[in-house]
């Protein structure tokens, strides 16, 4: 960012730099003593990616005017904290990567005001090149128009609960919607753009769906063990075993939270995204004057920073959306 958008950034929401520059510091710190987080925890993090655009169908509000008022009016108290960067340019091209995917997802999907749209525009105009600009809003129609193909298919299936007790029947259901899903993002966004947006969410569902296959082979195995498991005809690996119940126990929340993102509705995010985006507003808040709080030394800080974390966001699936905010890897 330039210096004179730094200084209209700073002007604009009211930035105090050395308390939040401080802040970063803790939050970094935090962070660190979260990277001996088990692998089979953590989710697998996007890369950038580069490429041209697809054009289709998809509609956005007007241009203009009417979207900056838009902007001005109902997003001032946005905070800047939580709004995702990393929007990149190469030779004033656009690269998709999946910061993008999490600004159009900021927009539309955590926040409460009935201009969205308008208000999603108006940042990319602020922050891209015209070029870059147009390819953006281009991709962000063809996402909309994605976004309502989704919800309307998905309501067909009428999914109920998921997590590890759900039967071999619900996990062969998922996969048909997977596939039908997948052929809809093709189809609206195109290979480009959904290679760089899915391809780790993609893996994660898929090996919690072979995962979950397994288990209940193994299950069905005990009763009929003259009966071959899938994983001995296809030679893949066994589901895995567990040292302790805590390390399981946060496997299972990790499976749910999943299969929860894989058959989750855009209007059941809609619903829930601007709650979470107050919370983490909130607990910034806190973490700041925990960071003010000169009676504590650094280490106090660190850790009593780390304990809000842990309080305000109690599930596991949360806090690593959190942590995308707060430590975003684009």
């Amino acid at each position: 960012m330039s210096t004179s958008l730094k200084e209209q950034a700073k002007k604009h929401y009211g930035i105090n730099v050395p308390v939040t520059i401080a802040l970063v510091m803790v939050l970094l710190l935090i962070r660190y003593f979260w990277q001996d987080e088990p692998e089979d925890i953590a989710p697998i993090r996007a890369k950038p990616n580069l490429s041209s655009m697809v054009f289709g169908p998809g509609q956005m509000a007007p241009s203009g005017n009417t979207a900056e008022i838009a902007f001005s009016a109902n997003f001032s108290a946005i905070d800047s904290r939580l709004l995702p960067t990393g929007l990149a340019t190469e030779n004033q091209q656009l690269v998709v990567n999946s910061a993008l995917l999490d600004i159009i997802n900021f927009f539309l999907l955590e926040q409460v005001s009935p201009d969205r749209a308008s208000a999603l525009r108006s940042h990319l105009k602020s922050m891209l090149p015209p070029t870059a600009y147009t390819e953006a809003i281009i991709i962000v129609e063809h996402y909309q128009a994605y976004m309502k193909a989704h919800d309307d298919l998905l309501a067909a299936h009428n999914f109920s609960g998921n997590g590890k007790d759900i039967s071999l029947q619900d996990i062969r259901r998922i996969s048909t919607w997977r596939d039908q899903r997948d052929r809809l993002r093709l189809g609206f966004l195109g290979e480009v753009v959904v290679h760089a947006w899915y391809q780790n969410d993609d893996a994660q569902l898929t090996q919690i769906l072979n995962e979950l296959t397994q288990l209940k082979d193994t299950s069905r195995q005990e009763k009929t063990p003259d009966m071959p498991s899938s994983d001995e005809q296809t030679g893949a690996p066994r589901p895995p075993s567990w040292s302790n119940k805590s390390d399981e126990l946060r496997h299972d929340l990790y499976m749910q939270w999943v299969l929860g993102k894989a058959i989750r509705s855009f209007s059941n995010w809609a619903g829930t995204g601007p709650q979470l985006a107050n919370r983490l507003t909130s607990y910034l808040n806190a973490a700041g004057q925990i960071n003010q709080n000169h009676q504590l030394n650094f280490s106090e800080r660190v850790i009593q920073t780390q304990e809000l974390l842990i309080k305000s966001f109690p599930v596991e699936a949360e806090r690593q959306r959190a942590r995308d905010l707060m430590f975003p890897s684009h």
